[in-house]
C-alpha cells in the first residue's frame, strides 16, 4: 500500500487552496494527506501539535504576516522538511531569497497547474533529501577528523632505523611492542600498486632536499585490509656534506575521508545519470526533427512510383534507379541519426584523442533541424585543430545542454532573428569553446546561483541539473573550466579545456 505524503498547505485564499488540493487529488502517482491552515499563527500551532509534514506549501502574503517575514518565521524548519514557496509575480525576488535561505523551490501561482505542482514537489523532496544526506556526510567527516590522532615517525636515513609512535602502530592494529622500528616495517606494508611510484617520489624528495614530502598512500592493516594514510614529512637534519640524515613526519588516517569522497563521487555520478535521463526528452524531439525531411522525401518517391503504376505509365529503368538511390540515401541518413544518438547514450569508459571542433560539429548536426524549425540560426567558427584526450560523449552532453538551454530561451522570449553562435579557438593553455545567444540573458538573481544543483537557466522548464552537471563534467572529469555571463543580447558560456600534456595536432 502506498504511503501518504504529508503536506501542510499555508494559504489564506480558499480558492487557491481548493485549486491546489484539486491538482493534488488528480495526481495518480502519489497519495497525499493535506492539512490546510490560513495564517502564520495557525501554521505554528499545527507544527507544534502534530507530527511534522514531509513538505510545506507556503504562501508568503498572509493576514498576519507578509513577504520574507513569513518565511523567516518558519525558517527553523528548513532542515526538517521540504518547503515550496507559492508566490505571485511581484514576490519572485523574495521567493529567490527564500531559496538562498533554505527553501527547495518556488512556484508562480498565476502559472500553476497540476503538472508543474507535481514536478516541483518531486524536485523539492529530492533536493531536501540530498541536502540531509550531504549534511550527514559532512558531519560524519567532521567526526572522523576529530577522532583521528596522528601517528608520528622519525627516520634515520643513514641507518634505516625508524622510530614509530604507539599511535602509528595502533592505526595498523598493532600494540606498541609488536612492530620493529625499521624502515621495512613501513615499506613491506605498502600497497603493491603504490610501492614503485612512492619509492620514486621519496628518492626525488631526498635528492632535491627541499620543502615537504606530502603523499597519500595505503598501508596494510593487521587484519589484511588497507587503510588510507596522508603523510607529511620534512628533512630536519643534514650531515657536513648537506646530505639528509633525519626525516620526521606524521601519518593521518584518512580512510573515512576517502570513503566519504567516493560516496560523494558516486552521488555525483548518479546525478549525472539523472541529467542524462532528463535529456532524453530533448533527444526524442531532435530525432523527430532529424527524421521529418528524409521520411517526407521517401514518402514522395514511393507515392510518385505508386501513381505511375496506377496510371500504367512506363517507368524508365533510369528513373527507378534514381528513386532507389534517393530512398537509399535517405534511409542511410535515418540510420546515421540513430547511430549518433545511440553513441551519445553510451557511457565513456576511457578518454580518447579527438578534436573538440569535431564534437562541436556533432552537437550541431544533432540539433540543427530542431533549431531550424524554430527559426534559430546557428553559426560555427573554428580556429582550433588540436586533438586532446577527453571523454567525448560527456563533452557532447555539455554542448547539447548549453545549446538546448539557448534554444529554450530564444523560444520562450520569442526573439526575432534568433541565433546561436559557437566559436572554437585555442591558445597555449586551452581549447576554448564559446557558445553565445541573443535570448535575453539569464536573470541576475539566477545568474549568481547558476551551477548549483536544481538552479535552472531555463525558468520553469528546467530540472536545474543541466548546468550543474556540465560544470562537474568540465571541471572534474575534463579538468577544465566552465564560465558564463550575460552579454549585450543574451548569455554566453565559455568551456575551457586544457591542452597541457594532452595536445596532439592533426
Amino acid at each position: 500500500m502506498q504511503n501518504k505524503l504529508s503536506i501542510l498547505l499555508l494559504e489564506d485564499s480558499l480558492a487557491d487552496a481548493r485549486l491546489i488540493q484539486e491538482y493534488l487529488s488528480e495526481d495518480k502517482t502519489a497519495s497525499y494527506e493535506i492539512n490546510h491552515v490560513m495564517t502564520l499563527g495557525e501554521s505554528h500551532d499545527w507544527l507544534n501539535n502534530n507530527p511534522l509534514p514531509d513538505l510545506m506549501l507556503m504562501d508568503l502574503n498572509l493576514p498576519d504576516s507578509n513577504g520574507m517575514d513569513t518565511f523567516l518565521s518558519l525558517s527553523s524548519f528548513t532542515n526538517k522538511f521540504a518547503i515550496i514557496i507559492l508566490s505571485g509575480i511581484e514576490d519572485q525576488l523574495i521567493a529567490i531569497k527564500a531559496l538562498e535561505l533554505g527553501a527547495q523551490d518556488y512556484l508562480d501561482k498565476s502559472k500553476l497547474d497540476g503538472y508543474w505542482l507535481n514536478k516541483s514537489i518531486n524536485y523539492a523532496l529530492q533536493r531536501h533529501l540530498q541536502k540531509k544526506e550531504l549534511q550527514e556526510l559532512t558531519q560524519r567527516y567532521e567526526y572522523a577528523i576529530v577522532a583521528t590522532n596522528d601517528g608520528l615517525y622519525d627516520w634515520n636515513i643513514q641507518t634505516n632505523e625508524l622510530y614509530i609512535s604507539e599511535r602509528w602502530k595502533e592505526q595498523l592494529g598493532y600494540s606498541n611492542d609488536e612492530l620493529e622500528n625499521t624502515i621495512d616495517t613501513w615499506h613491506s606494508r605498502l600497497h603493491p600498486q603504490e610501492v614503485q611510484s612512492l619509492d620514486k617520489k621519496l628518492e626525488e624528495y631526498l635528492k632535491n632536499k627541499r620543502g615537504y614530502f606530502n603523499e597519500t598512500f595505503r598501508l596494510r592493516h593487521r587484519d589484511g585490509h588497507y587503510i588510507w594514510l596522508e603523510s607529511k614529512a620534512k628533512i630536519v637534519e643534514f650531515d657536513e656534506n648537506e646530505e639528509p640524515l633525519r626525516m620526521v613526519g606524521t601519518h593521518v588516517d584518512i580512510s573515512k575521508r576517502v570513503e566519504l569522497e567516493l560516496e560523494l563521487k558516486h552521488k555525483e555520478e548518479l546525478m549525472i545519470a539523472q541529467s542524462r535521463q532528463a535529456a532524453m526528452g530533448d533527444m526524442i524531439a531532435m530525432i523527430a526533427h532529424q527524421w521529418r525531411q528524409p521520411i517526407t522525401v521517401i514518402a514522395m518517391a514511393v507515392n510518385n512510383l505508386k501513381v505511375d503504376i496506377e496510371l500504367e505509365e512506363e517507368i524508365a529503368s533510369e528513373q527507378l534507379v534514381e528513386m532507389g538511390d534517393e530512398i537509399l540515401t535517405q534511409t542511410q541518413h535515418l540510420s546515421k541519426t540513430i547511430d549518433d544518438f545511440r553513441n551519445f547514450l553510451k557511457p565513456n569508459k576511457e578518454k580518447t584523442s579527438v578534436c573538440v571542433c569535431d564534437i562541436v560539429d556533432g552537437a550541431v548536426e544533432m540539433v540543427e533541424k530542431s533549431l531550424e524549425n524554430n527559426n534559430i540560426k546557428i553559426d560555427v567558427v573554428n580556429h582550433s585543430k588540436s586533438k586532446i584526450l577527453l571523454f567525448a560523449n560527456e563533452l557532447l552532453q555539455v554542448f547539447l545542454n548549453i545549446i538546448n538551454n539557448a534554444k529554450d530561451a530564444l523560444k520562450s522570449n520569442k526573439v526575432k532573428n534568433a541565433y546561436v553562435d559557437i566559436e572554437v579557438s585555442e591558445d597555449d593553455e586551452y581549447v576554448r569553446v564559446q557558445i553565445s545567444d541573443n535570448g535575453g540573458g539569464i536573470p541576475k538573481e539566477i545568474l549568481k546561483h547558476l551551477g548549483e544543483p536544481y538552479v535552472s537557466s531555463r525558468a520553469a522548464s528546467g530540472t536545474g541539473l543541466g548546468v550543474y552537471m556540465s560544470k562537474i563534467i568540465v571541471e572534474k572529469h575534463l579538468l577544465g573550466k566552465l564560465e558564463w555571463e550575460n552579454n549585450e543580447d543574451g548569455a554566453s558560456f565559455m568551456i575551457m579545456l586544457p591542452l597541457k600534456d594532452t595536445r596532439e595536432t592533426r
